[in-house]
């Protein structure tokens, strides 16, 4: 440590530099004068004061100056340690990181290490927003950094923080942004069909039966369609959603919730399909009852279109859905 000390003026951090740049000049010590301003720069970054170090070697106001790589590589090692030691996503440590890097990016240096901390960053501060809390305590921004299992911090901030599924735009961004700046690769659009599984288990939770339907008809459905583990998650929530029962006893969307299963029964799994097979019958009899034996036009149309797309499904699967449409049919 240099003892400078953050609650100095920039005019007094200024008259402590050159008093130390004359000590080293004037003694045999074993610092070098570059060594001296690497050790100030993040001395100057440790106690917030970014802005003075931009002065000093970006402006070119110091009598020895750092090269933009040697600034990045000091950048990112404090804030690595304001990351680490950070009580929470809203400290001012957090802040103090963002502006250590903001100090170079993008405007002097667009690295990748830049880019990915930058976006990291964001995130966390994004999170202190919302109430997230592990058995142990405050989930730490260290913890979101290297933490792999995206998907079960999401779940836990989902839970945490009833009707957050009211804007799940927001978790898909600051989940993007975890993606794109972990080092570890990550399956952005599953994860998004996760977090947007879990919205939809709140919205049920919260008897909002329209904001579940749209969130499954509007982003699961096309998410399911590209990709095999986003399709994991999306017929789970459709079977949410299509076996909803209201604390009302009033079912006021039976035909939604036939159609939900229709399409659960498109992307579950083979060994799911039994069950989601009885489930669905169970639907198809009470909308029998309501339209005496004649379900709604668009019902039976979303029902075998959805039921006829089922290539992917091996023999045994294909076999329970011929089954199932010629039961259909009989109905």
């Amino acid at each position: 440590m240099l003892g400078i000390s953050e609650d100095l003026s920039d005019e007094a951090v200024l008259e402590s530099i050159s008093n130390l740049e004359i000590l080293v000049e004037s003694t045999l010590t074993k610092i070098s004068l570059n060594e001296l301003h690497e050790n100030i720069a993040k001395e100057l970054l440790t106690i917030g004061k970014a802005t003075l170090v931009g002065k000093l070697y970006i402006n070119g106001t110091a009598s020895t100056q750092l090269s933009m790589e040697r600034l990045e590589s000091i950048c990112l090692s404090v804030t690595e340690e304001f990351i680490s030691t950070a009580p929470s996503c809203d400290n001012v440590q957090i802040d103090r990181a963002i502006r250590c890097i903001d100090l170079l990016y993008p405007h002097f240096l667009d690295s990748r290490s830049l880019q990915q901390t930058h976006t990291c960053l964001e995130a966390i501060k994004e999170l202190s927003h919302y109430r997230l809390e592990s058995p142990d305590g405050v989930i730490l921004p260290v913890q979101i950094i290297h933490d792999p299992n995206l998907n079960e911090m999401f779940t836990t901030l989902v839970d945490q923080n009833p009707g957050v599924s009211n804007d799940p735009d927001n978790l898909l961004e600051i989940a993007t942004k975890l993606v794109e700046g972990k080092s570890t690769k990550h399956n952005k659009l599953a994860l998004h069909a996760h977090i947007l599984s879990a919205c939809v288990q709140d919205a049920l939770a919260r008897q909002d039966f329209k904001l579940a339907y749209t969130i499954c008809g509007s982003r699961l459905d096309r998410m399911a369609e590209s990709d095999t583990e986003a399709a994991n998650h999306a017929w789970q929530a459709f079977y949410l959603l299509g076996k909803h029962v209201s604390f009302s006893g009033i079912d006021e969307f039976v035909q939604e919730k036939h159609h939900a299963l229709a399409v659960a029964l498109k992307y579950c799994p083979p060994e799911q399909i039994d069950h989601v097979i009885s489930t669905w019958r169970a639907s198809q009899t009470q909308l029998s009852e309501i339209y005496k034996g004649q379900p709604p036009l668009n019902s039976t149309h979303h029902l075998n279109h959805d039921l006829r797309e089922l290539g992917h499904l091996n023999a045994r699967a294909k076999e329970h859905i011929s089954n199932l449409l010629s039961w259909a049919l009989r109905t």
